[in-house]
């Protein structure tokens, strides 16, 4: 291996084994080639004689998953980012590699106990946690500075009523309450919310802790924390198979994070303010309580929980099937299983499984039912077997996540919200990120008409916060018109059917001055 600085004999082993992994994975690949490109496909006729060789379709499905699957395709194990060159001081080195990911996924399952039918976290922290301030003096005033301002919004009733429900489920206890804590290094965390708009939301207005929150020290309890490891699975792998099963199943867990129990020190590092007899009532003092589960505001949160679900599976569901469904295709705290047939049985054996780890799915659809429910980016009809789009037309200013106006249901109302809210290079930018987020690119010729607009105001020079020339505003207008009623436009959710004896993918190409398009 030729280099021009001088490295180590660990990275000279690292990049032998980066050459050994490139060369195996595809036998035509000569030896001096680039250690950090992708495979090449020459191995794609051996491919399709395997596929072909396979005697059932669940053997040939698997056999084109692993090939075709998003999970891998085109991304080499050790890239940080789209234009990798091996830098010395690599600015996106907080992105984990391959072996810092599988170290960190390993400490995060290490952290986790399981007793008494409950899984208990101990998350682990780095040396910052020395610097961490106590910060008591800082978050009691900031939980007065919420209380005027729920107070002010008409918040107070339904922010209680959160603070209440984390009192009787436990997420929340009095400290005094709270064994072996009262000797630990304690830091205090201010609450926060967040509301959520929409006629199928459930809960309007959610609270949480702030764990990211610092003071004097620059330093939050986050900071304290291991910064990793990524742990959400491929959105674009989920809805690929998603398309290609026979029959689909959809589920969230309750209260996913609340269900994983937090260790004494983790406790006593997340104490917070609040009044016993709730937010408004100045007579009642202010009182110490704590965190006793993983917390959404907690960076490992996430990760903590998918690791515990993962070993629940891995503890509770036999079949093997069931429990590779559950691991490859949870996003949060979603879930989604998918099977030939008979998906009612992998529902009930995944059901008892998550039960026997203190997990609970509120209600699953499967394919066949007379109802409808979200599904990532998309609204899954399942009697039909069909999925749409969810198009949001609305770029009225945010306040706490929500917007001030309703969105658009009609061209009239697009057209009132320009009028009111005028079309700046701003509001464009936020249309066009904003207005239907389609991983599976059903809809990307509407998407593009919008991009070519942007990328024209950006060539005119104007600036963020001036209006939009009539013609621009136009052809906004136009292509926000191809939005309108967009959910009503369905899809057959199969792309590949069991029944059939060949597959054939076929892309089209074709480019113009504007732009380039490729269909499968």
């Amino acid at each position: 291996i030729e280099c021009k600085e001088k490295i180590s004999q660990e990275d000279v082993n690292s990049q032998d084994k980066k050459i050994k992994h490139n060369v195996s994975t595809s036998p035509t690949q000569s030896k001096t080639a680039d250690p950090y490109a992708p495979p090449a496909v020459s191995g794609s006729c051996e491919v399709i004689t395997t596929v072909q060789a396979a005697t059932t379709w669940p053997e040939a499905k698997d056999m084109l998953l692993k090939e075709i699957c998003t999970d891998s395709i085109n991304i080499h194990p050790i890239k940080r980012c789209t234009k990798c060159s091996n830098c010395r001081d690599c600015k996106k080195n907080y992105l984990p590699d391959q072996a810092r990911q599988k170290d960190q996924v390993e400490i995060v399952k290490r952290s986790l106990t399981f007793k008494d039918g409950k899984y208990t976290a101990v998350y682990p922290y780095n040396g910052l946690l020395s610097q961490l301030e106590t910060n008591e003096a800082p978050c009691m005033r900031m939980m007065r500075s919420l209380e005027m301002k729920l107070q002010k919004e008409g918040l107070t009733k339904a922010f209680n009523e959160n603070v209440a429900d984390f009192m009787a489920r436990g997420v929340i206890r009095w400290t005094s309450d709270v064994p072996g804590i009262q000797d630990l290094q304690k830091s205090y965390i201010p609450l926060t919310y967040a509301l959520r708009a929409g006629a199928d939301t459930t809960t309007k207005l959610r609270i949480c802790g702030n764990s990211s929150f610092k003071s004097r020290s620059g330093v939050s309890l986050n900071d304290c924390m291991l910064d990793g490891p990524s742990y959400l699975n491929s959105v674009q792998g989920i809805l690929l198979r998603f398309r290609v099963s026979n029959q689909v199943a959809l589920g969230d867990i309750r209260h996913c994070y609340h269900k994983i129990s937090s260790g004494p020190k983790d406790t006593s590092l997340r104490r917070i303010f609040i009044r016993p007899e709730g937010m408004g009532v100045e007579t009642s003092p202010w009182r110490e309580a704590c965190f006793t589960t993983v917390s959404f505001g907690d960076v490992l949160g996430g990760a903590t929980a998918t690791a515990a679900i993962e070993d629940c599976g891995e503890r509770f569901i036999k079949s093997v099937t069931a429990r590779k469904a559950v691991q490859d295709s949870i996003y949060m705290d979603d879930l989604m299983l998918a099977g030939e047939e008979k998906i009612e049985k992998m529902i009930g054996e995944v059901d008892r499984g998550l039960k026997r780890g203190n997990f609970v799915v509120k209600e699953w659809i499967k394919t066949g039912d007379n109802s409808d429910t979200k599904f990532l980016s998309y609204q899954y009809h399942a009697a039909s077997d069909t999925f749409s789009a969810r198009a949001k037309i609305n770029w009225s200013p945010k306040k706490r996540g929500i917007r001030q106006a309703a969105d658009c249901k009609s061209l009239a109302e697009v057209k009132d919200m320009a009028e009111i809210y005028g079309l700046t290079k701003r509001s464009v930018a936020s249309i066009l990120m904003g207005t239907c987020h389609d991983p599976l690119g059903i809809f990307l010729p509407y998407v593009n008409n919008l991009k070519i607009i942007y990328r024209d105001i950006c060539r005119n020079g104007t600036e963020w916060d001036k209006p939009i020339d009539e013609n621009m505003k136009a052809r906004v207008l136009e292509a926000l018109s191809f939005f309108v009623g967009i959910e009503n436009v369905q899809f057959q959710r199969k792309a590949i059917f069991p029944e059939a004896k060949k597959v054939t993918f076929k892309f089209y190409f074709d480019g113009s001055l504007q732009a380039i398009g490729v269909s499968v």
